[in-house]
């Protein structure tokens, strides 16, 4: 309970630092960094305009701090097809309109390498003992180390892609940082929490980059989101106002009443029938979103392989919660991979994971 409280203390003087001061005093700096570590998890649950203001003091905190690179960052054009992603997110919260990236060989090379990679039994890496590829997995997912998956090529390319980047920086409005990279397996016959409406509370605000590695049907593992449930709109009042004796249509009260929001499925179905898109496609597709929003995997008829790469402003709440997913440390990549990394501008996003 002390904690508790404490944590609300520091969220809330955090919040009036931003409010009220410059990034660019050092002494105000100090305090915002301070205050933000000392509310722990708690900042990730703030009101939607108060995140918005955290995120412009960091936005202006960084450029104060480290203007080559944000400047760096600045001058990436925005071509058409971007600007459609970014409208997308920004107004229903996905997006499956990114140009191709990968081709079909780079998906059938990934999905070869990742079926003969060891794995752990589990949604994500936990820090658990590996099993070996040969061996057959309890639950229904397999998910891969860091190492794994960034020293293959094709998730590399993803990574460090500056269209993506361009589009996670307009989107987060700050400089974007990766503090997340998972590649997991699900395999058909089980049933998988994920399967289930859920959001996600990873960071202050984050974009979620998805990399289809093999084919998905819309009825074959699809990865599904209801659309405008990641921010406050004038759609979502609407919508809820629909049936008003399910939620609330002010979004704070209606987010905090769907926090983590797993067992409402039929609620949402009676509310957002309409509003539910289903995103199906080849190996190598790109989908984007940002999964504060309410989203889901749907159930697998064959082995589903996908990565996700998570674009945010600050580090994790995972990490702010010292979570087993976390690394303990930066990892080492193989010369090839780090040649790649070191050939980029944008090696930055990669900075809190890899030993750049």
């Amino acid at each position: 309970m002390i904690q508790h409280i404490r944590k609300k203390i520091f969220k809330t003087i955090c919040i009036l630092i931003v409010k009220f001061f410059s990034p660019k005093n050092k002494l105000i700096s100090y305090l915002f960094n301070f205050s933000k570590n000392l509310s722990s998890d708690a900042i990730y649950f703030a009101k939607y305009e108060d995140k918005k203001n955290i995120i412009n003091f960091i936005n202006k905190k960084f450029q104060n701090e480290n203007y080559k690179i944000y400047d760096d960052f600045e001058k990436i054009s925005i071509d058409e097809n971007m600007h459609s992603v970014v409208r997308d997110l920004n107004t229903t919260g996905i997006s499956d309109n990114f140009e191709t990236l990968l081709s079909f060989q780079e998906a059938e090379e990934f999905n070869y390498k990742i079926n003969n990679s060891d794995y752990y039994d589990s949604h994500v890496p936990y820090l658990t003992k590996k099993k070996s590829y040969k061996d057959t997995p309890e639950g229904p997912y397999k998910s891969y180390s860091y190492e794994t998956q960034l020293n293959n090529p094709s998730i590399l390319k993803v990574c460090l892609n500056e269209k993506i980047i361009k589009i996670a920086k307009e989107y987060l409005g700050s400089i974007p940082k990766i503090y997340s990279i998972n590649t997991f397996v699900t395999l058909p016959g089980k049933k998988a929490f994920t399967h289930d409406f859920h959001r996600d509370i990873d960071n202050l605000k984050w974009l979620v980059v998805f990399i289809y590695w093999t084919k998905t049907l819309n009825n074959d593992g699809a990865f599904e989101q209801i659309k405008f449930t990641h921010k406050p709109s004038k759609k979502l009042e609407d919508i809820l106002n629909k049936k008003p004796q399910y939620f609330s249509n002010q979004f704070d009260k209606f987010f905090l009443k769907t926090v983590p929001g797993y067992g409402l499925n039929e609620k949402y179905s009676d509310i957002f029938n309409s509003e539910i898109k289903n995103v199906s496609g080849d190996p190598g597709k790109i989908v984007m979103c940002d999964t504060l929003g309410l989203h889901r995997g749907t159930s697998v008829k064959k082995i589903r392989n996908v990565t996700w790469i998570r674009y945010g402003v600050i580090s994790s709440r995972q990490e702010a919660l010292k979570s087993g997913e976390v690394l303990s440390k930066k990892i080492i990549l193989s010369d090839e991979s780090m040649k790649m990394i070191n050939k980029s501008r944008y090696s930055y996003v990669l900075s809190d994971i890899v030993e750049i």
